[in-house]
């Protein structure tokens, strides 16, 4: 286990991760991030596919959503703020869940996470 990742932090970085993609509606990650985290400790090249999977998606997402914001029209009305807010909003999770994931995935903290999934099932 990565000395930065200790156990403690993993709970925490798993809520802030499931608080997070609570406001991803429309976007599949919860199901590639349970995977991830199903896959067994001992089959590194698996893990390894579906962490680049799932950061491949998130930085994706993230495209698609900043090339959106990028084509709508100057914010002249306020249902175009709205939209503007609410994709904002969308881009700031998507950034928030990519770097959570990115942390733990990268501190292959497999051991202390096992039995933890619950952590990111919906309420």
């Amino acid at each position: 286990m990565a000395p930065d990742m200790q156990p403690d932090r993993h709970q925490t970085a798993l809520a802030d991760l499931a608080a997070c993609i609570d406001d991803l509606d429309g976007f599949p990650i919860r199901p590639l991030i349970h995977e991830y985290l199903a896959t067994p400790a001992g089959d590194g090249p698996a893990r390894e596919r579906l962490a680049a999977m799932v950061d491949h998606a998130l930085t994706q997402w993230l495209s698609i959503v900043g090339h959106d914001l990028e084509a709508l029209p100057p914010r002249t009305t306020r249902v175009l703020e709205d939209i503007s807010r609410s994709m904002l909003s969308t881009r700031a999770a998507l950034v928030e869940v990519r770097d959570q994931f990115r942390r733990l995935s990268q501190a292959g903290a497999r051991s202390c996470l096992s039995g933890t999934m619950a952590t990111l099932q919906r309420p």
